[in-house]
């Protein structure tokens, strides 16, 4: 399961990237998604609805599974406080898995990736603290 000091960030995230999809899947099937990290199974429901969902749901599942690995990957890496967010964006992409990297298009990818590292580094410290270069899970309380 996904830390849950991580669920408002990777919502905010994925609200940014894809709004249209989490309006039509709603809040309860959003916060599902991503508390599983995207690892997420749906069948239609005959009779639920005419609208068909799978494809907000696969993108939303895509995304979040995309967002959790990157989120993990900066939290882990030591120097991740001294590069760039292209730089970090960068890093991202090459620590993503090739099936990964598939399940959304590149600019797409790109947008979910400039959203996630802008709000990681929105989440730090005040600019000289001692604190300042690592994520809000990393700070000493």
């Amino acid at each position: 399961m996904q830390n849950p000091d991580d669920s408002p960030l990777l919502d905010s995230v994925l609200r940014e990237v894809f709004p249209d999809a989490c309006s039509q899947v709603g809040k309860a099937n959003l916060r599902d998604i991503i508390a599983r990290k995207g690892q997420v199974q749906f069948a239609s429901m005959e009779g639920a609805s005419r609208l068909d969902l799978s494809l907000a749901l696969t993108l939303l599942a895509s995304g979040a599974a995309i967002a959790s690995h990157v989120l993990t990957f900066i939290k882990n890496s030591k120097d991740i406080g001294s590069k760039s967010p292209p730089e970090i964006i960068l890093q991202s992409k090459i620590s993503l898995s090739p099936e990964l990297m598939d399940k959304l298009e590149p600019a797409t990818l790109d947008k979910l990736l400039a959203a996630l590292v802008s709000r990681t580094q929105m989440n730090t410290s005040a600019p000289g603290s001692d604190d300042a270069h690592k994520l809000p899970n990393q700070q000493r309380l």
